[in-house]
C-alpha cells in the first residue's frame, strides 16, 4: 500500500490516526463521514473537512517519507437491517354453476394487517374487483369497481371502524364517464344500543332517495324513506316491523298547503296513530291532511289519533271502518270530505280538543259530511 496507519490513540473520545507515507508515494485524504479535521502535508496545511477519511494514492515525485496525523470522530460503520421476507400470498379460485369465477388472494402482511383482493368475472361479462385492507385494530377499508357489459361502472369506497360504524360513497358512471348516481351511506350507534343507518342517493335525472333505518336492540325496526321522483313529487313510507311480526305501515305525499297527507294507512293493530311531523336527515315535514280513502274498509283498527297539525280529512277516509270507536281530533280542522266519517261503529265517540267555538265548528263539519246519528261528541278542554 502507498501509505500505512499506525499510532491510533484514544483520549476522551478523541481518535488520533498517524499516515506514514512510502518513500516512493505520497497520499492525500478525501472526506467521508462526519467531524472536523484539519490535514497537513509536509508542514503545509491543506484543507478541513467535515469528515472522518480514508487514504486514497496519489503518485508523487516526491520521495521523500513523511507523515501525517489526523484528528477527528469517526463514523461509525453502518449496520444493515435484516431484511423482511417477502409475504406469500393464498391464491384460491371458485368456480360457480351460473359459470361465474371468483379469484381470491389474501396476504398477511408483516405489520399484522391483512390484504384480500377478489376478482369476479361473471358469465354476463360483468367484472367484479375489490381489494380489502383489514387492520389489527379491526377496522377496516374495502375499494370495489364492477364493470357492466354495457359500459357502466361503479365505484365504491367503504371505511369500516373499529367501533362498528362505517361510511359508504359510491357512484355509477357511463361509459362515457357521465355520472348517473352518487349514494352515500353512515352506519352508526347511539347510546341505547340502536344502530342508524342513513342512505342518500342522487340520480343524474334529478330523482333522489333518502332513508333513514333505526333498529333497537330488541329488533324493533324502524324506516323512514323520503323519494322525490324527476318532477319533483314527494313520497314517503314509514315502516315499522315489531319483533312479534306485527308492521305498521304509512305512505305519505304532498298536500296542497305546502304540508303533506296521508295517503294510506296499513296495520294489524287496533290503534292507529298519525304523527304531526316527520323528520328525515335534515327535511321536516308537517303532516296537515288525511288523504281520500286512507284508512277506508280497516276492519282492524278501534282507535284514531289524529295531531293537531291537521287541518283536512279527505273525502271517505276513515269509510267503512266497521270496529272504529274512537276518534282524538284537534283544533285545527277546516274541512272535512264527504263520507269522511260514514260506516264506523255504531256509538262511536268522536272527542275534540278545542275551544267552545272551535268544537261546535267542526262537529258541524263532521256532520255535514255524513255521519251516523249515533256517533257521540265530546270536548275536551286544551290545557
Amino acid at each position: 500500500a502507498p501509505a500505512s496507519v499506525s499510532g491510533l490513540t484514544n483520549s476522551n473520545g478523541i481518535y488520533t490516526y498517524k499516515i506514514t507515507k512510502t518513500p516512493e508515494k505520497k497520499s492525500s485524504l478525501i472526506e467521508s463521514g462526519i467531524g472536523t479535521t484539519d490535514i497537513y502535508r509536509d508542514a503545509v496545511k491543506i484543507t478541513t473537512i467535515e469528515a472522518i477519511f480514508r487514504a486514497i494514492y496519489i503518485p508523487s515525485s516526491d520521495t521523500d517519507s513523511s507523515s501525517t496525523t489526523v484528528t477527528g470522530t469517526p463514523t461509525p460503520e453502518p449496520t444493515q437491517a435484516p431484511s423482511t421476507p417477502t409475504p406469500t400470498p393464498e391464491v384460491t379460485v371458485e368456480k360457480e354453476a351460473d359459470g361465474s369465477t371468483t379469484t381470491t388472494k389474501v396476504t398477511e402482511n408483516t405489520d399484522g394487517s391483512k390484504t384480500i383482493e377478489t376478482e369476479t368475472k361473471g358469465a354476463d361479462g360483468t367484472v367484479t374487483t375489490s381489494t380489502t385492507t383489514e387492520n389489527k385494530d379491526g377496522s377496516s377499508v374495502t375499494e370495489t369497481e364492477i364493470k357492466n357489459t354495457d359500459g357502466t361502472k361503479t365505484t365504491e369506497t367503504v371505511v369500516e371502524k373499529a367501533d362498528g360504524s362505517s361510511t359508504k360513497v359510491s357512484e355509477t358512471v357511463d361509459k362515457n364517464g357521465k355520472v348517473l348516481s352518487t349514494t352515500e351511506e353512515e352506519v352508526s350507534t347511539n347510546s341505547k344500543g340502536t344502530e342508524i343507518v342513513e342512505t342518500r342517493t342522487e340520480n343524474a335525472d334529478g330523482s333522489s332517495v333518502e332513508s333513514v333505518v333505526k333498529t333497537t336492540t330488541s329488533g324493533k325496526v324502524v324506516a323512514e324513506v323520503v323519494e322525490i321522483d324527476s318532477k319533483g313529487k314527494l313520497a314517503i313510507t314509514l315502516e315499522t316491523d315489531k319483533p312479534d311480526g306485527s308492521e305498521v305501515t304509512k305512505t305519505f305525499e304532498a298536500a296542497k298547503d305546502d304540508g303533506i297527507k296521508l295517503t294510506e294507512y296499513e296495520t294489524k293493530g287496533n290503534t292507529a296513530i298519525v304523527p304531526g311531523e316527520i323528520k328525515v336527515g335534515d327535511t321536516t315535514y308537517v303532516v296537515t291532511t288525511i288523504g281520500k280513502g286512507a284508512m277506508a274498509g280497516n276492519k282492524d283498527i278501534k282507535k284514531i289519533k289524529l295531531p293537531e297539525s291537521i287541518t283536512t280529512i279527505g273525502k271517505g277516509a276513515f269509510e267503512n271502518a266497521k270496529n272504529l270507536k274512537k276518534i282524538e281530533l284537534g283544533s285545527e280542522i277546516t274541512k272535512v270530505s264527504k263520507n269522511a266519517f260514514a260506516g264506523i261503529a255504531k256509538n262511536a265517540q268522536i272527542r275534540i280538543t278545542a275551544t267552545k267555538e272551535e268544537f261546535d265548528r267542526i262537529v258541524a263539519l263532521i256532520k255535514a259530511s255524513g255521519v251516523d246519528t249515533s256517533v257521540q261528541f265530546k270536548r275536551v278542554k286544551p290545557e
